[in-house]
């Protein structure tokens, strides 16, 4: 069932055209992965099916009662409600009804005497709970607290802590948060995993398989989008294409399409090119004019192709101009506090890093992954501990906010002031490898995209050839092409580098060993990232088999303790009864003598009296007999576990 479609939907940006027809259908249950070049109008193609920008002509069809959720990129939530109040307030009829339901009770308990109010408040009360039950309020919080945890808030007080406290990242999690809860028909998420952890990706993803709506996804992200995509909606040239499939089977599909287009295109310009041929010989020809006129007729009327473009691709490569020694790096129980009075970010950190290592640093949003990066850089001092760098170690630092960078500088002035040897013929060169071109060099990097400056930071890391690589987050802001580029530069580098990276694909592809960090440890996996999820899974799976097993003896123990005070309490009881059966005997004995006492045998009260307390007694003891070999059966039974 079709819910959403886009026809002919054309967006331009003054002269310069985004979007061109574009037509588009999403099923009830499509999972669509929305992929392009940057600036190929992904984002403007949400924007106007979300209703926030309009377009210059086309439609954007929605069926009728079908709700939409859209999170634009890097938006957050401004409020000054608690963490808690806030996602609360996505269920606000629930709410409303679960306090009704409270007042209901109240009232029920008040009117007690009066049958007819009863009946009356019972019947709306089993109404307004039916349909709170049907609508998930009774686990309304359940849900909250599972979204939240999954996003990476489980470690903060949300019921205290106001929106307005949060980080930027942290609001546009929350913004996220709030559209997850809402579960509506369709869902658009432009750049979702921007501010995410690898834990909180991993949980998003299992989300977006299990929502049972559509969605739309932008993302540069090859790892997030091959793992619950079901469409690639490709959008380039202007124009939009349809994949049915996986990531991976478009990549492939795409090849396949794009090579049949170029055929199709040098056959259509070579009959194109024989017509026109045709034409010329033939039109001044009183025999053959009227079939040269027809073919130019046909000529006319042919729907021309478009010749298949393919993206200006970035080549680049990185060497390092020394070597190092064999030991690059050596960290001894480094630590680093900004606040002495909040304690450590983190402390007690060992590492050492061997010539020619791909080392990505991976953890938690918060441990302090592009600190620990900026103390190997010098450009913090630890609180605690020291690092020593090897022999000849020269150190290229990526900031992924692209600090270093000069906003007034244009883009040439920026190469060329770190490296101011350099020719002009030389730097616009090295630009051109990063397609920088033509009067792009003359851009200011104030009016750069955050993808144009990741491109320039590069092209100043190629140009510096240090042995030692820094990178905090590089592929953020680089679209898929420039990943893959990066990827291959990397791979062929001879140094040594560390990184930071969100971006599991990348992790996958570049990594020789991942270290996993905390605040106090480095964890170290020889291997990549597949590598890592493996062992990781094998250790979980460890804890909680020793978990288990000591739960297990926990349990035994336990157990043991207890069977061991039930038959204390049997054997107590046992001896109890034994104790009462003597007793009950004695009294009989002494009651039976009475009965033969001549004095009292001629007294008929007297005897009436002695055998109805004779007969209770007896009565008495075959209770406690029976009571007795009970006890004794179950001190029996409970003795053979022991």
């Amino acid at each position: 069932m079709i819910i959403l479609q886009t026809i002919n939907i054309s967006k331009s940006y003054g002269v310069t055209p985004i979007l061109t027809k574009v037509c588009l259908q999403v099923q009830a249950k499509d999972k669509i992965g929305v992929v392009g070049p940057n600036g190929a109008g992904k984002s403007t193609l949400l924007k106007i099916i979300a209703g926030k920008l309009p377009a210059d002509s086309g439609e954007v069809q929605i069926t009728k009662g079908k709700v939409l959720c859209y999170l634009a990129q890097d938006s957050g939530l401004d409020s000054r409600l608690t963490i808690w109040d806030e996602m609360l307030s996505v269920f606000a009829t629930l709410h409303e009804q679960e306090q009704r339901l409270r007042q209901l009770e109240i009232e029920m308990g008040k009117c007690t005497d009066d049958p007819e109010a009863l009946e009356s408040i019972m019947a709306e009360y089993s109404e307004l709970q039916e349909a709170f039950e049907r609508s998930g309020g009774h686990k309304l919080e359940a849900d909250i607290r599972n979204v939240l945890a999954g996003l990476g808030f489980s470690d903060i007080n949300y019921k205290e802590m106001t929106i307005n406290q949060c980080s930027g990242g942290q609001k546009t999690r929350l913004a996220l948060a709030k559209i997850l809860l809402s579960q509506p028909d369709i869902i658009l998420l432009d750049e979702p995993t921007n501010y995410l952890d690898i834990d909180a990706l991993t949980w998003l993803e299992q989300f977006i398989k299990d929502f049972p709506g559509a969605l739309m996804v932008v993302s540069h992200d090859r790892y997030f989008l091959d793992s619950f995509i079901n469409v690639v909606y490709e959008i380039d040239n202007n124009k939009g294409t349809a994949y049915p499939g996986t990531y991976h089977y478009y990549l492939s599909t795409k090849e396949q399409r794009l090579l049949e287009q170029e055929q199709l295109y040098l056959k259509q310009h070579e009959e194109i090119a024989k017509t026109q041929e045709f034409i010329q010989k033939n039109i001044a020809r009183a025999s053959t004019s009227a079939r040269a006129k027809s073919r130019r007729k046909q000529l006319e009327n042919m729907e021309l192709l478009d010749s298949p473009t393919k993206q200006n691709e970035t080549f680049f490569s990185f060497r390092a101009k020394k070597r190092t020694g064999n030991i690059v790096l050596d960290i001894k129980n480094l630590g680093i506090t900004f606040d002495s009075s909040a304690g450590y970010l983190f402390v007690g950190l060992n590492l050492q890093i061997e010539r020619g290592e791909r080392i990505a640093i991976i953890g938690p949003n918060g441990t302090g992954k592009s600190t620990l990066l900026k103390l190997i850089a010098e450009q913090l001092k630890p609180t605690a501990g020291e690092i020593t760098h090897g022999s000849n170690v020269q150190i290229g630092y990526y900031d992924q906010e692209q600090a270093d960078l000069t906003k007034t500088n244009t883009v040439f002035e920026e190469v060329h002031d770190d490296f101011p040897h350099m020719t002009r013929t030389e730097i616009r060169s090295a630009l051109a490898q990063f397609l920088f071109v033509g009067e792009d060099v003359d851009k200011h990097i104030s009016s750069l995209s955050g993808g144009e400056k990741a491109r320039v930071t590069l092209t100043k890391l190629m140009l510096a050839q240090d042995n030692l690589l820094l990178l905090d987050e590089p592929t953020n802001h680089l679209d898929i092409p420039a990943k893959e580029a990066l990827e291959q530069a990397l791979l062929s580098y001879d140094g040594t580098m560390i990184f930071i990276s969100h971006d599991r694909y990348f992790l996958n592809q570049i990594a020789t060993r991942v270290i996993y960090m905390t605040r106090d440890k480095l964890k170290s996996y020889l291997g990549n990232y597949d590598y890592y999820l493996e062992k990781n899974h094998q250790e979980k799976q460890q804890l909680e088999e020793t978990k288990q097993k000591t739960a297990q003896q926990k349990e035994t123990h336990e157990e043991l303790k207890r069977r061991r005070n039930l038959e204390r309490q049997l054997q107590k009881q046992y001896d109890s009864f034994e104790a009462d059966i003597q007793t009950t005997e004695v009294e009989i004995e002494d009651l039976e003598k009475q009965l033969c006492n001549p004095e009292i045998f001629d007294n008929h009260v007297e005897v009436a009296k002695l055998q109805e307390e004779l007969s209770n007694k007896q009565f008495e003891l075959d209770t406690l007999m029976e009571k007795w070999e009970q006890a004794a059966l179950e001190l029996e039974k409970q003795r053979t576990y022991l």
